[in-house]
């Protein structure tokens, strides 16, 4: 009965010892998985980041279009 005992239990081990090298291994491929996606998430990130322009930034654009704007109305009304 004892030797029976040794055999399910070593059976046992052995099974759990590869159960937990399957999940050691999906881990590892996992943490590979998601060190990707977080380099490129990083790679996208100021891509997507909204940029606010400053009041004075806002401010010089805004003079240059003004600018640009009677640049051509003095050409349309001089041809």
């Amino acid at each position: 009965m004892k030797e029976t005992d040794q055999k399910h239990k070593v059976a046992e081990k052995s099974t759990k010892e590869s159960d937990l090298a399957t999940a050691k291994k999906d881990l590892r491929i996992t943490q590979e998985e998601l060190q990707a996606a977080m380099e490129y998430y990083e790679k996208l990130k100021p891509d997507c980041e909204v940029k606010v322009m400053s009041y004075a930034e806002k401010k010089a654009a805004r003079e240059a279009e003004i600018e640009s704007l009677k640049e051509a109305l003095t050409l349309l009304v001089g041809n």
